[in-house]
Order: C-alpha cells, then structure tokens, then sequence
C-alpha cells in the first residue's frame, strides 16, 4: 500500500509516461544538437579571429599568432555567414525541441490513431525527431558551405517535422 492510499487521498500531480524509445530518441537528439550548436559557437570564433576581432586583454597573443597585418575585408562575410548559422540555430532548434518533447509527454498517454495502435504514435515522435535533428545538421552544414538551395529543403525539413510533432501534440491534447 502506497501513502496516498494509505492515507485516503489522491495524489495532487499525474504521472507522466513516455514510451522508452520515445525518450531515448528524444535525449539522444538534443543531446546531439546541443553539441551541434556548442561546435557552430566555437566555429565563429575563427572567422572573428581571421577578420582581427580580438577582445583588448588577447590583441597581444592573437597578433602573434595571425600576424598585425589581418585583411578584415577577406574574412568578413566568411564572419557575418559563421554568426547566422549561430543566429538561426537560437531561433529553430529551442522551439523544434519544446514541440517534439511535448509531442512525446502527450502522445505517450492519449494520441489514438486510426487503428488504435500506440506504437505508430511513438513511431512518428521517433521520425520527427530524427528528421528535425538530421535537417538541423544539414541546414547548418549547408549554411556554412553557402548552399542556399539545399539549405533551404534542410530547414524545411526541420519545420515541417516541428510541426508535425505539433500536431500529434495537439491531437493529444484533444483527444482526437
């Protein structure tokens, strides 16, 4: 016997299940894109230093290290590309998460599909998150390389699959 059955009350706060896979897909995708993200912060350090933006108190060893003598005009766009990649991964990879974690707590308890088979629920998180996280890398990889085309089916990717998760959420929520 439990306290709250012990005691003859019901607990205040519900349980939240995931399927295991679900959370296993959803941890291991973050966690990669937090890394992902950790890289692309690093990699802008390198056309900041190429373009000679140096904090005052690393002038000294910078310019030991790249010379006095640095063409900021060479690596300026090479710098302003670094820092989008960085820019857009703030704005797409929090909200993609928040949306795929969601989907994967309310799917677990809720989601009916149209044979009543929870697994193909569990299925699609797993997808989304899979095809969000592998569109990130892409449009990020992309970004950098200056493939304008195929950075936009990247990002795409990632959006329609923050969105699909969306609406498995939704779904979820309302019980349909």
């Amino acid at each position: 016997m439990d306290y709250y059955q012990e005691k003859g009350a019901a607990p205040s706060v519900q349980t939240l299940r995931m399927d295991t896979q679900v959370l296993k897909s959803l941890i291991f995708c973050s966690t990669i894109l937090g890394m992902k993200y950790l890289v692309s912060v690093m990699a802008t350090m390198v056309p900041n230093r190429l373009a000679g933006e140096f904090t005052p108190e690393d002038k000294p060893i910078m310019e030991m290290i790249f010379g006095k003598n640095i063409d900021k005009e060479k690596y300026a766009a090479l710098k302003e590309r670094f820092t989008r990649v960085v820019a857009n991964d703030q704005e797409s990879i929090p909200a993609g998460l928040a949306m795929l974690w969601i989907a994967g707590l309310v799917s677990s308890s809720s989601v009916p599909t149209s044979d009543n088979n929870p697994g193909a629920v569990a299925q699609s998180i797993i997808t989304f998150t899979r095809v969000f996280t592998v569109s990130r890398i892409a449009h990020s990889a992309c970004y950098y390389a200056g493939v304008a085309g195929m950075r936009s089916v990247a990002f795409l990717g990632g959006y329609f699959s923050s969105m699909g998760a969306g609406i498995v959420a939704l779904k979820g929520l309302a019980g349909l």
